[in-house]
């Protein structure tokens, strides 16, 4: 449902990274999402194997992967070797990460909590989960974490404009506020 009323803004494109706990269910869920939209012509579906997949958008490229193979050192040069082209391109320069469970360097904003590095001239991000604590988690003892998204506004020239933030607070909480 929310891709059909983003598809009345612009064009969708939906990039699979699959997590090291969900790697299966993930590449069923980008082969549903394939079969669902395959006749679509404004929705793309980016289901491929990569481990690491690269975004252009204007001056700016963003690369997306889980986060828990690489070292954090690694990703600028991983981005310049395997998105050359797209790398020559770029001003500005972002990882996304969904794989962190421990406190990196965070920064209060006025509007949420930023987790970032920035790793010769790169932005490395680390994003928050919509996931629920499963069993993995709970046995590690990863059970407080918010259940959060965030969407990002890029400008076409100048990069990153914006970031929104969306908190989940469970249906009881949500429909007592």
């Amino acid at each position: 449902a929310n891709v059909n009323r983003l598809r009345q803004i612009a064009p969708i494109k939906i990039v699979i990274v699959s997590g090291n706990h969900d790697q299966a269910k993930m590449l069923y869920f980008g082969d549903t999402l394939e079969s669902w939209f395959h006749n679509y012509t404004d929705v793309a579906i980016d289901n491929s194997p990569k481990l690491r997949k690269y975004e252009h958008y204007g001056t700016s490229l963003l690369g997306l992967a889980h986060g828990d193979k690489e070292k954090m050192i690694d990703y600028p040069m991983l981005m310049a070797h395997e998105a050359k082209q797209l790398f020559a391109q770029s001003q500005y320069y972002e990882w996304h990460l969904g794989h962190i469970h421990t406190e990196r360097q965070r920064t209060r904003t006025i509007s949420d909590t930023v987790d970032t590095s920035t790793v010769n001239g790169v932005v490395i991000r680390h994003v928050p989960s919509l996931s629920a604590a499963d069993a993995w988690h709970y046995s590690k003892g990863f059970v407080h974490n918010p259940r959060a998204a965030q969407g990002f506004l890029w400008h076409h020239d100048t990069g990153l404009a914006g970031i929104h933030a969306y908190h989940y607070w469970g249906e009881k909480l949500r429909a007592a506020a």
